[in-house]
């Protein structure tokens, strides 16, 4: 009796440990999964920023990548030019832009509910009330975009300045190569990245697109 009580508390610690273990192992790749993400997300908008110099200034820029969230702050010329507008469009999608380069692309992968595309919204309708369909530079990417009209209220007009401005912050995030990656392992090591870090890896501020 004794004997069959032992081995069946031996079992069920086996399996208890097992089975702790598991949810142990898979709550830490989560875990470095979303730091990875708001890494990626983070040096995304950085880029952006960074590339826009003709209508942006990265006075005093910081970045924070924490588990929940991350944080990019940049300044802008006040004016509500057509460049501006689509700066800082392009600006708000770099981040999601920047993901889709480590992870596969999907409506669910777009978080609705989030500054980035309340900003990109608000954006796409001034264009669109601008009556700016056609910006003054060649897009190159034609990879996979996210289908922001299957989880967003959006006018087909809208849309297509929001795809469009994706496919844009793509061709600026992929025109820096290894230098993105290297900026993502920085972020990802080090939580908070100031401009110092910034201009060692990603040489000169140069507009991309303007």
């Amino acid at each position: 009796m004794q004997s069959s009580t032992l081995i069946v508390l031996v079992l069920f610690s086996t399996v208890w440990m097992n089975t702790f273990g598991m949810l142990y192992v898979r709550i830490i790749r989560q875990t470095l999964h979303e730091a990875l993400r708001i890494s990626l997300h983070e040096v995304g908008h950085t880029i952006a920023c960074w590339s826009c110099s003709t209508v942006m200034k990265m006075d005093g820029t910081t970045m924070k990548a924490k588990h929940g969230g991350g944080l990019t702050q940049y300044s802008y010329h006040p004016n509500d030019d057509i460049h501006t507008l689509w700066a800082r469009l392009i600006i708000s999608l770099a981040g999601i832009a920047a993901e889709t380069k480590k992870f596969a692309c999907s409506a669910s992968t777009v978080r609705v509910n989030t500054p980035d595309m309340t900003n990109a919204k608000t954006f796409a309708g001034q264009l669109v009330a601008a009556n700016s369909h056609s910006p003054d530079w060649e897009v190159r990417y034609d990879g996979p975009l996210h289908p922001f009209k299957e989880v967003m209220s959006l006018t087909d007009a809208e849309e297509s300045v929001m795809r469009l401005a994706e496919a844009s912050a793509h061709d600026i995030i992929m025109s820096y190569g290894a230098r993105f990656d290297q900026l993502v392992d920085v972020l990802h090591k080090k939580k908070t990245i100031q401009e110092d870090d910034m201009e060692p890896i990603l040489g000169d501020r140069r507009p991309i697109i303007w």
